[in-house]
């Protein structure tokens, strides 16, 4: 984490000054680096458009992310500096969310559509598979088969089963289909479908299917509110019809969709087996991803925009009524409130047991994250970056030229 944390400064000092002029051949001097307590893993220069600008850079895993306001991407290797690869993700014109991340993925949200691409080649997401098992046990209209999620098996497949032979290749179409219904990392279950032979299927008869599913973009029914987040199957995703959806990745299927009350525009969060919201109704969602059933509901006293922070044990909301909140993360109950003289609408930050939130007209006020007693407040506010040590990094300054990183104690906030 030490390794990407401090790569992301380096290339946030590198990358905001070339808004504006040409990248120097020593983007980062040595007494900068020196002052910072850092060192120089690698440093380069993208390939951008002519009259392209660099307006959003993003750390995800191991890809950092520049987005152009042509909205090209650039995805970056983040302990090299190699560009992986390069896309102009949507049209010019559209407003794009994100980006965001499954293990397979990275996602663009638009008010149309979700731009689906793999995150190591930038090719728009496709599936193309060769799917090759054997049935194990058959229960009346039951199939129990060998392979499954870890074979590239998915809900809603269709396999041709065939009589074995000598060789495991098989052509034609199969004398029965059998419809996938549910799926482990090793086997498969599905329902008989179109028996086209005297017996029916039984142990050791082949299945098979070749599956190609290229998609590049999920079809939202309703301008998207939100950006888009998913697992490797899932798309979960706020729109302005104030509902929510579950969309597959690959077939734009709808799983389920959700009304709220009304719009959301933070960006929610997936953590396990469970997905959080918080919307412009003040109401904070947590609920199974699977099929929608409510954990629980915290309802604050002013619209939320900003977006929730979960962690294991909490979860972290930032609502306009001017209140910081704590929340168990599994029942929803208030650990803590702290109250601010002003509307709430940035992401608070975690690290080391400190929560940094940036108050309007207040500045910089950095929580202890487990009582929400206030450690101290910097007045001139300042971006939480990282913290090394006994030091904590903030990004202080307008926009553009004259952005400087302040070294803080994180104790106390002096210099």
């Amino acid at each position: 984490m030490r390794r990407s944390k401090t790569i992301a400064v380096i290339l946030v000092l590198a990358l905001w000054p070339a808004l504006n002029r040409p990248v120097a051949a020593d983007m980062v001097s040595p007494y900068t680096l020196g002052y910072l307590d850092m060192q120089r893993f690698w440093q380069g220069q993208l390939p951008l458009v002519s009259g392209e600008q660099i307006v959003r850079i993003a750390l995800l895993d191991d890809n950092l992310y520049a987005l152009t306001d042509g909205n090209r991407a650039y995805a970056v290797h983040a302990h090299t500096g190699v560009l992986r690869w390069s896309r102009a993700v949507v049209d010019p014109e559209l407003t794009v969310r994100g980006p965001s991340h499954a293990d397979q993925f990275v996602f663009f949200t638009t008010p149309g559509g979700v731009r689906v691409l793999n995150r190591s080649t930038g090719e728009p997401a496709g599936e193309p598979r060769r799917l090759r098992g054997v049935v194990v046990e058959v229960i009346h209209d039951t199939v129990e088969v060998n392979i499954g999620s870890l074979h590239g098996v998915r809900l809603g497949n269709v396999l041709q089963i065939h009589y074995p032979g000598p060789s495991s290749e098989v052509s034609g179409p199969g004398f029965a289909q059998l419809r996938i219904t549910s799926i482990q990392p090793r086997r498969s279950k599905g329902r008989l479908a179109q028996l086209k032979a005297v017996r029916r299927p039984r142990s050791g008869d082949i299945v098979a299917a070749e599956v190609v599913l290229p998609l590049a973009s999920v079809k939202l029914p309703f301008a998207a509110s939100s950006a888009a987040i998913a697992d490797n199957e899932w798309i979960y995703v706020g729109a302005a019809n104030q509902r929510f959806y579950c969309l597959n990745i690959l077939s734009g299927f709808e799983r389920w969709q959700l009304r709220t009350p009304r719009t959301v525009a933070a960006t929610p969060v997936l953590h396990g087996d469970d997905l959080y919201f918080a919307g412009q109704d003040g109401r904070v969602v947590s609920c199974t991803k699977k099929n929608r059933v409510k954990n629980w509901t915290f309802q604050t006293e002013g619209p939320i925009f900003a977006d929730p922070l979960v962690t294991d044990q909490l979860v972290y909301i930032a609502s306009s009524d001017r209140s910081l909140y704590c929340l168990d993360r599994r029942t929803g109950i208030p650990r803590w409130r702290r109250r601010f003289d002003n509307p709430l609408d940035q992401t608070p930050t975690l690290s080391d047991g400190r929560v940094y939130l940036s108050v309007p007209q207040t500045g910089l006020v950095v929580l202890d994250a487990a009582g929400g007693k206030e450690l101290w407040r910097r007045p001139v506010g300042g971006e939480f970056l990282m913290q090394l040590g006994s030091n904590a990094y903030l990004w202080s300054g307008s926009n553009g030229i004259g952005r400087i990183i302040n070294v803080v104690d994180v104790k106390t906030g002096k210099s």
